[in-house]
Order: structure tokens, then sequence, then C-alpha cells
């Protein structure tokens, strides 16, 4: 991908997990980034009472739409390591 794409996708990408409400989970976005390479979608996030993080990975086939994001977040979020 070129550089232009990749910010501006990256640029859509943390606006989209801004607005994710991952604070009813606990979770806050710590940071967002699509990795050049591949094109995975990543956001780190922390919980809030405990401190501990988690990384989410999507990789670019599974982007068909932001709620097929959202629950995968959410699916992620939820369930223990």
């Amino acid at each position: 991908m070129q550089a232009r794409a990749i910010t501006r996708l990256s640029k859509a990408w943390a606006s989209e997990v801004a607005r994710f409400p991952a604070g009813r989970l606990h979770w806050r976005v710590a940071s967002t980034w699509i990795e050049q390479s591949c094109g995975t979608y990543c956001a780190e996030f922390t919980h809030v009472s405990t401190g501990k993080s988690r990384l989410v990975r999507l990789s670019p086939d599974v982007h068909e739409s932001a709620e097929t994001r959202h629950a995968e977040i959410v699916q992620r979020l939820t369930c223990e390591p």
C-alpha cells in the first residue's frame, strides 16, 4: 500500500475505534495502527480497573463492515486469554 493510503486508512480506523463503546466493557483504547506490510488492522485496549492490556489484530479480509469489526472486537475483549 502507498503511504498516503495507509495514512488515510489509519485515521479512519482510529476514528472508528474511538467511537467504539469499549467503556461499557471496561476497556479503553490505548492505540491503533495498520501494519503496512500486510494491512492488518490493530488496536490495543487497556482494562480500566486492572491495567491489563489486550492487542486486537483483525486481518484485512475480515473488514466487510464496521459492524463486523465491532462484533469481532467485542468477542475478543470479552473472552479470557
